[in-house]
C-alpha cells in the first residue's frame, strides 16, 4: 500500500510518489530476458550494475543499469529511465563516455523508437533493443528488422489496466503535474510500463505535456471529474476471473471487493459468501500458499476470489478495494438496490 507515501518534489513542481523499486527492475529484467530468449534461444541472467552510483547525473538519473554475457560477448543493457529518448547523437556520447571506461559493449533500451531515429542509430551502430518489437546488435551481428514497429497511436478498446490504474490513482492522490520518471516507482508496473500508459492517455487527450529543464512533466487536459464522467465507457471492471474456494480465512494481500465491498461501504446487506479481490502475479503465489480448494461454485463457507488486472492495493487505503474500481465492477448490473448502492458509493470520491 503507498498512501502514506506521497510526496511532493518542490524544486520541479513535480508531484513525486516513492515507493520499493525492487518490483519494476524485475519487471525490466524479465520483459529483456523473455525477449532474449524468445528470439535468440539462450538463458540470459540480468544483473544491476553495481556502478551505477559512481556515474555522471545524467547517466544514473537517466538510465538503469544491467550488465550480461551474450554469446561470450560482455554487454551493459541502458534502460532508459521513464524520460523521452535522447537524441541518436546525444546517445552516441553516452555511450562513447562508458565504452572509454569499461569493458561492456552498451545496449539501448525502450519501448519504442521513431524510424527517423531508428535509421540514425542503425547507420551509427548504435546498438538497442525494443522488447517485443526489434534487436539490433551489432556487436554481436544481429539485426532483426523483422520486428520493426513505429510507434502507433493506441487503438484498443478503452483503457489498458495501467493507464485505468494510473489514472485512478492521481484522484486518489490528488496528482498533477507529474514527472514520469518519478511516478513509476510508486506502482508496481515496469518503467516501460509506465510510459507507455502516459503515451496512451496523451493519444487520448488526457494528460498533456511540458517540458521543465530536461523533464518531461504530465498534467490532466482538464478536471478529473469531467474525464471520468464523460469517458465513462472508456473505464472497464478490473475482473477479468472469478473462482470459487472452500475457504473464508484467507491469508495474504487480499483486499475485500464485490458484495462485501459494496455492502460496507454502503447501507446494502451483505451477501452471505466473502468477496475478496486479487491481482494476477499474486494470486500465483497466494493460492499455493493458502492451499486453497477450488470449487464450481457457492457452497457454505466458500469464498468468491476476484482476480484483478491491476494491483487492487495499490489504490487501496484499508481493507476494501477502492471506490471507483468497486463501482466499475458492477456499473452495468441492472439491480436497483446495487445501482443505488453505486450512486451512493461515488459520492464517496473527492475529486
Amino acid at each position: 500500500m503507498i498512501w502514506s507515501n506521497a510526496t511532493k518534489h518542490c524544486n520541479t513542481r513535480c508531484v513525486t510518489v516513492r515507493g520499493n523499486v525492487t518490483i519494476k527492475l524485475m519487471d525490466v529484467k524479465k520483459e529483456l530476458q523473455e525477449y532474449i530468449h524468445n528470439n535468440l534461444g539462450i538463458n540470459v541472467n540480468l544483473a544491476q550494475w553495481d556502478v551505477n552510483r559512481e556515474l555522471p547525473l545524467y547517466l544514473s538519473g537517466q538510465y538503469e543499469f544491467f550488465v550480461a554475457t551474450l554469446f561470450n560477448t560482455e554487454c551493459l543493457f541502458a534502460v532508459l529511465d521513464g524520460t523521452e529518448n535522447p537524441t541518436p547523437g546525444t546517445l552516441r556520447k553516452h555511450f562513447n563516455w562508458l565504452i572509454s571506461r569499461y569493458r561492456y559493449k552498451p545496449v539501448f533500451v525502450t519501448d519504442s523508437i521513431n524510424s527517423y531515429d531508428r535509421k540514425r542509430m542503425i547507420q551509427n551502430r548504435i546498438a538497442f533493443i525494443i522488447p517485443g518489437k526489434q534487436m539490433y546488435l551489432p556487436p554481436l551481428g544481429i539485426d532483426f528488422r523483422d520486428y520493426v514497429q513505429s510507434p502507433k497511436p493506441v487503438v484498443q478498446d478503452g483503457f489498458s489496466p495501467s493507464a485505468q490504474s494510473f489514472f485512478l490513482l492521481s484522484v486518489y492522490f490528488n496528482l498533477d503535474n507529474i514527472s514520469s520518471k518519478n511516478f513509476s516507482a510508486s506502482t508496481p508496473y515496469s518503467k516501460m510500463t509506465v510510459s507507455r500508459a502516459f503515451k496512451e492517455l496523451k493519444e487520448k487527450q488526457i494528460l498533456q505535456s511540458r517540458k521543465e529543464g530536461r523533464i518531461e512533466v504530465l498534467s490532466f487536459t482538464r478536471s478529473k471529474k469531467d474525464i471520468w464522467t464523460n469517458s465513462i465507457q472508456d473505464f472497464h471492471s478490473p475482473v477479468t476471473k472469478k473462482i470459487w474456494v472452500k475457504s473464508q480465512k484467507l491469508q495474504g494481500d487480499f483486499l475485500d471487493s464485490g458484495l462485501t465491498a459494496l455492502s460496507e461501504y454502503t447501507m446494502l446487506s451483505p451477501p452471505s459468501y466473502r468477496t475478496v479481490a486479487i491481482s494476477r502475479r499474486k494470486w500465483i503465489v497466494q493460492k499455493d500458499q493458502n492451499d486453497l480448494e477450488i470449487i464450481p461454485g457457492e457452497e457454505p463457507d466458500s469464498t468468491l476470489i476476484e482476480i484483478w488486472s491491476y494491483e487492487p492495493k495499490m489504490l487501496s487505503k484499508n481493507h476494501l478495494v477502492d471506490p471507483l474500481s468497486l463501482y466499475l465492477i458492477f456499473k452495468d448490473n441492472h439491480d436497483e438496490r446495487i445501482q443505488s448502492a453505486c450512486s451512493r458509493l461515488l459520492e464517496r470520491v473527492v475529486w
